[in-house]
């Protein structure tokens, strides 16, 4: 029997099952991953959202305040290759500052929590910066 057509099935279903990238939004129904409200103004919480990222040492790549997007990307780890993270803010009607994340796995198909894990640690830096009423890192 050739060996080569035995291979295909056993890997096949592993690729199609498997196929795309692990990720995390404040759009998936989870209560912690909610995006969240910030009262102050849109340059104040995009300037904000930048620094959090900064602060975490992510790579920020790309900003647009216009479109009111943040791209950037985490560094390796012993769990990851790294994961695209793209930020977006948008006004509400009750004059305050909405702030969507998406954490999507570089690489790998299975994200360990590292998603979830991005999101809520930008949202505690964002937080932190937020309070800080400055824009600086909190203390380490």
């Amino acid at each position: 029997m050739n060996y080569s057509i035995r291979i295909h099935w056993v890997v096949m279903p592993f690729i199609l099952v498997f196929a795309g990238c692990a990720a995390s939004s404040t759009k998936m129904g989870d209560p912690e991953l909610e995006p969240r409200v910030y009262q102050n103004e849109f340059t104040t919480v995009f300037d904000h959202a930048v620094k959090a990222l900064q602060c975490l040492e992510w790579e920020v790549k790309n900003q647009n305040p216009d479109k009111g997007e943040i791209v950037a990307s985490t560094p390796m780890s012993l769990l990851s290759w790294g994961e695209n993270f793209t930020i977006q803010l948008s006004r509400t009607g009750n004059k305050g500052i909405k702030v969507d994340v998406l954490s999507k796995a570089k690489l790998q198909v299975v994200a360990w929590g590292k998603n979830k894990d991005n999101i809520l640690d930008f949202y505690n830096a964002l937080d932190s910066v937020e309070k800080s009423g400055s824009g600086s890192c909190p203390a380490k």
